[in-house]
């Protein structure tokens, strides 16, 4: 969440979806985020990987790169996300077994995921869309889309150690209220023009050679009012409670352990010691 003014002295609000999706899963991490210049959250491996097979998969797509190539590409984006400040290792102990799972997964994009993708059109563009304005205020969104080929698919690359995670069982709820499509489909009707069907691409991190998981979201106008009214009661929160917080603390996540969350000692952390 970034707050900015507009020539007209309008208040411009720019959410980035990982923001919001922060946001949903605890609104006081995703204030320390947007507002504390001292809060480092800080990538893992789970991330790393998963930023490491995004650039292996962006090379090919944008030189046609063979899949050593790639791999090389891939690789050395991990170890520059090791350097970042804040980095930790959380599924994995060592370097050498991230590097296996950074292999696994772009194996699986290169020869499973990347046939069914037609002729890209749109490979990690960025945006800044308005999604609703009034006399006091606008709502932008930023972000950068990973591909959107001349099939009309928007695609999202992903990994995952749980096959489940984007498994059947649990397509529903990718459906009903993932953030994300709602996010990248509308900015890409407001550039475009089309309402395009988006799809999850998910490489699976633990063995070599697993199938690739497929999920399409659609999204159309009725989830895009829903979100701008979502982000309106955002900006009426922060209007009544400020940058200082604390924001309302939830802990009904699995993200909300010492394991993942920077903020767990100055949170729940400095009350309850164990999960």
């Amino acid at each position: 969440m970034k707050i900015t003014h507009a020539d007209d002295g309008r208040i411009v609000y720019t959410f980035r979806q990982s923001w919001i999706g922060s946001f949903l899963r605890c609104p006081e991490l995703a204030r320390r985020e947007a507002f504390d210049p001292d809060f480092v959250s800080g990538g893992s491996d789970a991330t790393a990987i998963g930023t490491a097979m995004h650039a292996g998969a962006e090379h090919n797509l944008r030189e046609s790169a063979t899949f050593d190539e790639c791999l090389d590409k891939a690789v050395a984006e991990f170890d520059y996300e090791t350097t970042l400040p804040g980095f930790r290792y959380v599924q994995v102990a060592k370097r050498d077994t991230a590097i296996t799972q950074v292999m696994n997964t772009l194996e699986v994009w290169y020869h499973q995921i990347r046939p069914k993708v037609g002729i890209p059109i749109s490979i990690e563009d960025k945006f800044s869309v308005e999604l609703y304005s009034d006399e006091h205020m606008v709502i932008m969104l930023n972000g950068t889309m990973d591909c959107v080929d001349d099939h009309g698919m928007m695609w999202d690359w992903k990994t995952a150690n749980d096959k489940e995670k984007y498994g059947q069982r649990k397509a529903w709820e990718y459906q009903r209220w993932a953030v994300q499509p709602t996010v990248y489909t509308y900015a890409w009707y407001v550039l475009s023009g089309e309402i395009v069907p988006f799809t999850f691409a998910v490489a699976l991190k633990g063995k070599p050679n697993q199938d690739a998981q497929f999920l399409a979201v659609d999204r159309e106008q009725h989830h895009w009012d829903w979100l701008a009214e979502q982000l309106r009661s955002v900006i009426n929160m922060y209007a009544t409670m400020g940058e200082a917080g604390p924001w309302p603390l939830n802990d009904q996540h699995v993200l909300c352990s010492p394991r993942w969350c920077a903020n767990w000692a100055d949170c729940k952390g400095a009350i309850i010691d164990s999960m």
